[in-house]
């Protein structure tokens, strides 16, 4: 199973722009979803909401 390791970077303060932020993804070969995954998990669950991008992802 494939999974990735994902870094979000503010490269340029927030006070200087609003538009400064990088999500960076990298692809790796095993699942390791460690606390995030957990965290992703449970805030799904208590909202009870479906992510469109997780729903993109699964089909």
């Amino acid at each position: 199973m494939n999974d990735y390791r994902v870094d979000v970077v503010e490269f340029i303060d927030s006070a200087h722009t609003p538009r400064n932020t990088l999500i960076r993804a990298t692809r790796t070969d095993h699942a390791d979803t460690g606390r995030a995954g957990s965290d992703y998990e449970r805030l799904v669950a208590e909202w009870n909401v479906t992510p469109a991008l997780a729903r993109l992802l699964d089909s």
